[in-house]
């Protein structure tokens, strides 16, 4: 990488999409690219950066982070596939996930029925 693509605008800022891309990559890799191609590396990463989803929860509690995305499916049906077998629903995490929501839920209901029976009392 040369030190005018470097400092340009597109391959300097770390916190865009080609940014961390092209910072993952081995520097003797980055140092074979020429402008053209940082350039063109930038502009297929970012592209992405400016879709939104209908719903986006981002929550950071403590050491951890919860994340609800919601919106018209993009992705084609080969890439649905193959995430599906990477991220598959079935998994120690996602049950103690689903089971606190759920417990968290009934509790809630738990209580609203007790204050809903006492008001009435």
């Amino acid at each position: 990488m040369t030190d005018s693509a470097a400092t340009s605008p597109s391959t300097a800022n770390e916190e865009s999409r080609a940014g961390r891309l092209l910072a993952r990559l081995p520097a003797p890799m980055r140092a074979t690219l020429g402008d053209d191609a940082l350039r063109a590396i930038a502009a297929a990463a970012d592209a992405e950066e400016g879709r939104r989803h209908g719903v986006d929860l981002r929550i950071s509690l403590g050491p951890f982070y919860f994340v609800v995305l919601s919106g018209r499916e993009r992705r084609a049906a080969a890439r649905r596939a193959r995430e599906r077998v990477r991220h598959a629903l079935r998994g120690i995490g996602n049950a103690l996930f689903v089971a606190g929501v759920v417990m968290s839920m009934l509790t809630a209901s738990l209580i609203g029925a007790l204050f809903y029976g006492a008001v009435l009392e």
